[in-house]
């Protein structure tokens, strides 16, 4: 608990990160809940610390409840693994994290692909154990100016509402942190000219800031800027946190409807999503292998006593025999391993035609 209260997040993590002397370094903190491996002196015990931005005083009171069971802790083994993720660099997207330093380039579609993981610790007959399953994220080469002058060049109707109907909703990835936003609207009326206030109380051009925070110039002066207010809509002073960003560094995610349907874009995506059993046990065996040779994240798991197998639990399963599809005149064909059999459904008879008399427009069905 706080006191004063502490609406950001942040910044209860650096005001709990001034008490280690008493805590100890090793601890899971989610904004909330507190997990130590140690119990504290005191039932309750109250500490001091200093604002981050105006150095006044916050009361913290760290509360224990009780001690849990390991069965009972799947929560903060999961917080845990998402800092071991976030020590790998690995980047959240979404509910699930991608690795940006594996990623796949297809240039004749401007499409990207960052190779991810999607975890999660759960409690089984066995005792807890680490489920992972590969993933990929679909990222466009293109900027969000490239786009906007792209329909500009293309766009019959009025350029800001097309512009309005292609990005409102989408989210972008800016890699110049590696973060995902979701654009909730374009300030038309702004450019990176406009200047704004840190909550350290500086004042910034949006050129400045970037030039001084990332070393990245921007070109087009009179781009408008994107809207994107925080999920969580935190109240900083009675208003809702909104974060203005350049539409010249911010890149597209995820397909287009003209994309999905087009087959060559799906067959090349295709070629590098479509994993292999082989190769997805290859892939999680060296994903393990990779958190024990990173230091950091090797550092969160020995603080804790946790070990992660590098080997698989087999599981028993049931393997059926392949299935016979019988089509007319008894052409009796197998559907195989990849149970397939589109190609004889074209050159075979059916077992009974029936005449469709009526045809309706399937938009029109309620």
């Amino acid at each position: 608990m706080y006191n004063p209260q502490l609406d950001n997040r942040d910044f209860r993590f650096k005001v709990l990160n001034q008490q280690l002397e008493v805590i100890g370094r090793t601890r899971n903190f989610d904004g909330a809940k507190l997990y130590l491996p140690h119990k504290l002196h005191e039932t309750t015990t109250v500490l001091y610390g200093e604002h981050p931005v105006d150095q006044s005083r916050i009361e913290v009171t760290i509360k224990f409840i009780r001690e849990q069971q390991i069965t009972e802790c799947i929560h903060h083994f999961n917080v845990l693994f998402r800092r071991v993720m976030a020590a790998m660099d690995l980047v959240k997207i979404g509910r699930h994290t991608f690795d940006p330093r594996g990623s796949v380039s297809i240039p004749r579609h401007k499409l990207e692909l960052w190779p991810g993981y999607i975890t999660a610790i759960q409690d089984f007959d066995g005792g807890l154990m680490l489920l992972a399953e590969v993933s990929h994220r679909v990222l466009r080469t293109q900027t969000v100016l490239e786009l906007m002058a792209d329909i500009h060049h293309s766009a019959r109707g009025g350029f800001r509402d097309e512009c309005q109907k292609a990005l409102i909703g989408c989210v972008i990835l800016t890699r110049y942190n590696n973060k995902t936003y979701r654009i909730d609207d374009i300030l038309w009326d702004e450019n990176p000219l406009k200047k704004f206030t840190t909550e350290a109380g500086r004042e910034y051009s949006y050129m400045e800031y970037y030039k001084n925070s990332y070393n990245l110039d921007i070109s087009d002066r009179q781009q408008p800027l994107l809207l994107h207010r925080e999920k969580k809509q935190r109240e900083v002073e009675g208003k809702t946190k909104m974060l203005c960003m350049i539409p010249e560094l911010c890149y597209l995610t995820g397909l287009t409807d003209d994309m999905r349907s087009d087959f060559h874009v799906m067959k090349d995506i295709g070629a590098h999503t479509r994993v292999s059993p082989t190769h997805r046990q290859f892939t999680l065996t060296k994903f393990v292998k990779n958190i024990y040779e990173c230091p950091k994240a090797k550092e969160i798991l020995d603080s804790w006593g946790i070990e992660i197998l590098p080997s698989f639990i087999p599981v028993d399963g049931r393997v059926f025999k392949n299935e016979t599809v019988i089509f007319g005149n008894n052409v009796r064909v197998s559907a195989g391993r990849q149970a397939d059999w589109l190609k004889e459904t074209s050159n075979s008879r059916v077992l009974r035609a029936v005449d469709i008399d009526n045809w309706t427009d399937r938009k029109s069905v309620v």
